[in-house]
């Protein structure tokens, strides 16, 4: 029960920062009418998956990979905390972990958007 406590909080705390954060930066960027600024994680997903950048919405896609973010840091912080107490095994069983899943949930992340058909259409 302790551990479903502090995944949800954990989770909370990890989407509502991680959102705010990037609709504070799409704010700054339109004061300084540089409207061409997008997140390192949506010009990822829109080079590797070749996404048209005017069929995605943005602000959808920033909530979900708010969520997507939220999601690997709460289950990294879970499993290193339930596996062991060693501080350095911590640190290199967390990295290992948050890269992988990372990694995973882009890769899903970019393949559903290509399905939704965000994909550049190419002649």
């Amino acid at each position: 029960m302790d551990r479903l406590i502090l995944f949800l909080f954990c989770f909370a705390f990890c989407f509502l920062g991680r959102l705010t954060l990037y609709l504070m930066s799409r704010l700054r960027k339109k004061k300084k009418k540089n409207k061409t600024g997008i997140a390192v994680e949506m010009r990822y997903l829109m080079t590797k998956f070749k996404l048209s950048e005017k069929k995605v919405d943005r602000k959808s896609l920033a909530a979900i990979i708010s969520f997507i973010d939220a999601v690997i840091i709460s289950t990294t912080l879970i499993i290193v905390v339930s596996v062991t107490e060693n501080m350095v095994l911590e640190m290199l069983l967390g990295l290992i972990i948050v890269i992988a899943l990372i990694y995973v949930s882009y890769e899903i992340l970019g393949r559903i958007l290509i399905r939704k058909g965000f994909d550049k259409d190419e002649l």
